[in-house]
């Protein structure tokens, strides 16, 4: 089963089980998901970009989507999940998050008035 490590803000596919022997040698050396990168609160609405590790992806012929952006609002039991967006890249993400973050603040702008 192949996974993927974030190393220089690059994602790689590793074999699980090699994956595995590198934390047990150095759990310093890979970053494997699910890992946050960022984290933003507006009012009761969050927003997290994290890099999963897993590929959700639909086939072998697209790029692999290991990183994700989600809005969620928190609630008694759980969290409730109101939007999602999947990214290839580090750069994708980071600028994925920007933009909804941007939105959300928008959309609270607009709500005011």
């Amino acid at each position: 089963m192949l996974v993927y490590y974030l190393e220089n803000y690059m994602a790689h596919p590793i074999e699980l089980t090699k994956a595995m022997e590198k934390l047990l040698e150095d759990k310093d050396s890979i970053i494997l998901g699910p890992k946050q990168l960022w984290n933003e609160t507006l009012g009761d609405i969050n927003i997290s970009t994290t890099f999963t590790g897993n590929d959700i992806s639909l086939g072998a012929s697209s790029p692999p989507l290991v990183f994700e952006t989600y809005i969620y609002t928190p609630g008694e039991d759980h969290e409730f999940y109101e939007y999602r967006e999947n990214y290839s890249t580090y750069q994708q993400a980071e600028n994925g998050h920007k933009k909804i973050v941007d939105m959300v603040k928008a959309a609270e702008k607009r709500s005011k008035f």
